[in-house]
């Protein structure tokens, strides 16, 4: 009973929450091999992939810290020269400030709070600062597995039974890990935005005939009741709504991500005219 009270009062004081921050250039085409990366002049400068999940991750701990920061799309099918100037694989997110360059979603969230101290991620007690980075390191070894298999047992019927099997051991885990409202107590922390991006692609992939066994609606299942509260007071979060595509768009992606020819673009012109 206590758990519920606490999830109203939770969704209550989101409806009078906003997010003031600003992503800058997040609705321009995504730069590919052969395109050059202009100077800014802003201190910030985020390079991400728009459907990525660890991009969002990223994302996520901006909007919550209320920081505005420009945004560099790039397709990571043909990928930039620069890229492998920033990043040794070319991989994203990268973070720029002030021309330092910060790799890996995790360190980048962790830098974020080191140079802003507003709303940390990561509470400033040691203990529960290492507590949020262990139960975010465990969801970390299966959910993201979890979420790529779902794609695999699309491509390769026989993986099928493999992908499920790996999608609901994940998922207990990440039930077993949830001891109050968030994984960061009270309110999200650390391991909530490192954890939401990959859930909500197991949501998205459930919405396509076949894919999953789990219900849209009731999502993940009642065999997971505190996923049940978890997902949907993420997902109507302020930080959450300004930090994620709509749901269409990431189906549109996600059609061609499965056949191997992906649009990093899609639905940018479709909102364009929204």
């Amino acid at each position: 009973m206590l758990f519920e009270m606490r999830a109203c009062l939770v969704a209550i004081l989101l409806a009078i929450t906003s997010i003031s921050a600003e992503f800058i250039g997040s609705e321009t085409k995504s730069l590919r091999r052969g395109d050059v990366l202009k100077p800014t002049s802003r201190p910030l400068r985020l390079i991400i992939m728009r459907f990525c999940p660890w991009c969002q991750r990223v994302l996520l701990a901006l909007a919550h810290k209320n920081i505005s920061i420009e945004v560099v799309n790039v397709n990571l099918s043909e990928k930039p020269k620069f890229l492998f100037e920033k990043h040794p694989d070319g991989k994203v997110p990268i973070l720029e400030h002030n021309n330092k360059v910060i790799l890996e979603s995790g360190l980048i969230i962790e830098y974020l709070d080191w140079t802003n101290s507003t709303a940390p991620v990561l509470p400033n007690d040691p203990f529960l600062r290492a507590k949020q980075r262990m139960i975010a390191a465990q969801l970390e070894a299966k959910l993201p597995a979890a979420a790529y298999a779902l794609i695999n047992g699309q491509r390769f019927p026989e993986e099928k039974d493999s992908s499920m099997g790996m999608l609901h051991e994940a998922l207990r885990a990440a039930e077993k890990l949830l001891t109050d409202t968030f994984y960061g107590g009270h309110e999200p922390g650390f391991a909530d935005y490192m954890t939401y991006p990959f859930v909500e692609r197991i949501w998205i992939w459930s919405h396509e005939p076949g894919v999953t066994n789990l219900p849209v609606e009731d999502f993940p299942s009642p065999l997971y009741p505190k996923l049940q509260r978890w997902f949907p007071l993420m997902k109507s979060r302020a930080e959450v709504v300004a930090a994620s595509q709509p749901l269409w768009r990431h189906r549109l992606f996600n059609k061609g991500y499965v056949t191997g020819n992906p649009d990093y673009d899609a639905g940018l012109d479709l909102r364009r005219h929204h």
